[in-house]
This record gives C-alpha cells, structure tokens and sequence, in this order.
C-alpha cells in the first residue's frame, strides 16, 4: 500500500471527472449528510445523484481486501487501479470475499432498493459503495431489462477549486478517515475479515493516522472514560497489530514476505491460522520479547529462538494428526508443555525440522497450501510422534498403544480423507500395490487370530 503525504490532495484524473459530469443526475429531492469534514457536527447535506455503474471505479485502497492488494502488489508491483485490468483484478477479490453477505445485499437491494448513496471521488472512485456496485453489477446481469440495477446512487466529493468559494478536494488523509467513518456504520454491510482489518488498521497507523483516531468514529469509543480508551488501544494491539508482526516474522522465514494471502484465515477450519496466530502472540510471543517474563514459559533466553521456530512450524502444519488438535488450540497448550521440562525436550526435538524445504518458492495462495501441505506430509511422523510423546508425558501418561487402540489408528488412515488413490504417481502404483497386498495380508493374519481367540473362549 502506497504512503500518503496527509496534506497533499489526492491526485485527480481529469479524463474521467469528465465522464462523471457528462453522466451524472440529480436524484430529485434527495440530499444526505455524510462522513466528510464537518458536514455531520453541522448537518450540512450534499445532493445525491444517480451514476451508471459503468463510470464508476473501484478503490484499490479498500480495507476489505487489504490482504489481497498488498500481496499483490508484492508479488506483481503496483496496482493500477484506473485501468481495466486493474479494475477486474480488484473486482476478482470483491466477488471472493464473504459471498454470503453479497447474497444477501443483492436480496436487500431487490427488496427495498438502495437507501444509503456511496460516497465517491469526484473522478468515479468510491469510497464506501465498493461492494455495492458488485452487487448492482452482479443483478444487472441476472435482470437485463431492469434499469434501476444499471445505477448507483452516490455523494461526489469536492473536485480542484475553481473559485475562492469553492471547496478543496479531500487529501488522501481524508479519505482514509472517510472509510473509518463507515467502517463503524456499516448497518449490515459486509464487516472486513479481522486479518484484513489487521492490515487496514496498520496502513492507516503507517500514514499516521493514530488508533485513537480511528476508533473515534465509533460512537461507542467516545463515550468511554480516558483509561477505557487507553485499554482500547491496547487490545486492538493484540487482537491485530501484533499477531500481524508475528505472521511477518513467518512469512519472512518462508520466503513470502507480503503475501498475506498465502495465510488460511478460514473461520472455524482446520486450515485457520489467522486465530492461531492471535494464540501465539498471546500465549507465547509476547513473554519471548520480554526477559523479564520468560520465565513464565519455563525457557531460558537462549531457547527463546528454538520456541519460535517449534511454533511456526506447528502452525504450518496447521492441525496434527492423532493429537486431534487445531494449530490455535496447540499455541494455547505450548506454554505447559514448555514448564514441563521433559514435555519441553521432546517439542525441542522439532527444530532438527527444516521450516522450508530446500528450493522452496511460492507463486501464490494455492500454491502455497499444496506446499504446505507437501511439507507437512514429509515430516507428518516426526511431527506427530513428538508433539502426541509430549502431550502425554505433559499428561502424565506413557507412550503406550493398546492392540485395539493400533487397530483404530490403522483404519482411521486407511479411512483418511487424503487416501486418494487417484493421486498416486504412476511410476508408484506397483509399489502401491504390493504395499496393499501386504495390508490385506497383515489384516487377514490378525483376524484369524482374533477369531481364534474369540473361539477358544
């Protein structure tokens, strides 16, 4: 994301303000305040026109898809949103994003049509609407004939001053107080994932605009006493800022500094790092960044790298098997295994484990969920053996599997979700296929014996 200077306007492009001229209309006797400068504490209201879609642009610099655009332009460089490739590209990680609640604006817009006008830029772009206009966009194609899905009803910011009456264009520190202002409004649009508000907030922090500030759009903050808001700011730098330092830290030792995209941020999935992440920090990483806590870990100062690499590597793998425990769920059990200095040698076993394999890249988010996945499958024994040996010995309990309990274990990989025959490699399908032979073997064996025993009772 690009910095701003908080003084400088933004920049305008006069080809399409002209297209925006030539094809707005007044919606007649329709005017609304909005989040801009003083117009709410003084109640002044702008008149509200109708635009068709087609001349009105997406921003890139939306904290919607804040992970989507800065991993990007990480990996293709800058964005260029006026065009239109850039606009379908922009478009691509709209449609993506909460298809449900796209469902359900589209459902809202048929049944009461629009209510609320989008603010844009005087040259098209919008500042709040983005999902809006996808959705129009979306039902146009579904109803043709229907004129009313073909327009966006908006508020047009200031354009260049022509006159000593006339307004100055908003600077690009406004519009980002804009979007603040009706991220905390949004009655029913489609909240940012908290992995992207992650990255919005900081963007915003990074153009210095302070966290008090944005918080200050909510009502609900104002309204708080000074120590209130101070522990405010706090929690917003645990819940997001730091668990995003802690996946930058990640991804670096990855190899894919910026791409956000490459983190599972599924709620409620197996896949979820994004919580898992929050866990670490909270669990585990802030006590690594401060010597005079560490102790709480059970860890001397020297380990502290050893934790950090055992962790990620937890977290890569995303859920263990035969532990039956999510990455997040496992960030939250570390710290007693840790203060349990046998459960502690055997987790430190895990840094023989290279984090990244040899010659490892990544293109892209799919990409990088086969690589993890190719990982966590070459190192899927030594990783379940000593994470499930220090569970147990953190439980007090030895390493012992009953005959019944292998059995259960056998079938359950037998019955794996990855037992995908069709993915088996051909120059490996005899192997495959002797090794099957041998298992049919090894079970007729037991159940004769089984049945042997059964008969002599």
């Amino acid at each position: 994301m690009e910095k701003f200077d908080a003084n400088r306007p933004r920049v305008i492009i006069d080809s399409l303000v002209k297209e925006v001229e030539e094809n707005k209309s007044k919606v007649k006797n329709k005017t609304r305040p909005i989040y801009f400068r003083d117009d709410r504490r003084k109640n002044i209201e702008r008149q509200v026109y109708s635009i068709p879609t087609i001349y009105l642009k997406y921003r890139k610099d939306n904290g919607r898809i804040a992970s989507d655009i800065y991993s990007y332009e990480q990996k293709h460089g800058k964005l260029m949103e006026a065009t239109d490739y850039g606009q379908e590209i922009i478009r691509g990680f709209l449609r993506k994003k909460d298809i449900e609640r796209t469902k359900e604006l589209k459902r809202t817009i048929v049944d009461r049509g629009q209510d609320e006008p989008a603010v844009i830029t005087c040259d098209g772009f919008l500042i709040n609407g983005n999902r809006r206009k996808m959705a129009l966009e979306l039902l146009s194609l579904e109803y043709p004939s229907e004129t009313s899905y073909k327009n966006l009803e908006v508020v047009i910011l200031p354009n260049k001053k022509q006159s000593d009456d006339d307004e100055t264009p908003p600077t690009y520190y406004e519009i980002e107080q804009i979007e603040s202002a009706y991220q905390f409004h949004t009655h029913g649009k489609s909240e940012y994932s908290n992995f992207d508000k992650a990255i919005s907030i900081r963007r915003k922090l990074d153009n210095e605009m302070s966290i008090e500030e944005q918080l200050s759009y909510d009502a609900t903050f104002n309204m708080l006493s000074v120590a209130e808001k101070k522990k405010k700011v706090r929690q917003i730098e645990e819940d997001f800022l730091k668990p995003l330092e802690c996946i930058d830290k990640y991804l670096d030792r990855l190899g894919r500094n910026g791409l956000y995209n490459t983190i599972a941020t599924a709620k409620g999935s197996n896949k979820g790092q994004w919580q898992a992440f929050i866990d670490y920090y909270k669990s585990i990483d802030k006590f690594l960044r401060d010597p005079k806590r560490i102790h709480k870990l059970g860890i001397t100062k020297k380990e502290r790298g050893d934790i950090e690499d055992v962790a990620f590597k937890l977290i890569r793998s995303r859920k263990i098997q035969g532990v039956d425990k999510k990455s997040h769920e496992l960030m939250r059990l570390l710290p007693k295994l840790l203060n349990n200095p046998k459960s502690k040698e055997e987790l430190l076993e895990l840094k023989e484990i290279k984090l990244k394999s040899y010659g490892e890249t990544t293109t892209d988010a799919k990409d990088a969920e086969i690589k993890d996945l190719q990982w966590y499958r070459k190192n899927e024994e030594d990783i379940v053996h000593r994470v499930r040996k220090s569970y147990n010995i953190f439980l007090g309990t030895k390493e012992s599997e009953t005959p019944l309990e292998l059995l259960k274990a056998a079938l359950g990989k037998l019955n794996h979700e990855n037992m995908n025959l069709k993915a088996i490699e051909k120059s490996k399908l005899k192997p495959s296929l002797r090794m099957a032979e041998q298992v049919v073997n090894k079970a007729d064996e037991i159940k004769k014996e089984i049945y042997k025993m059964i008969k002599n009772l």
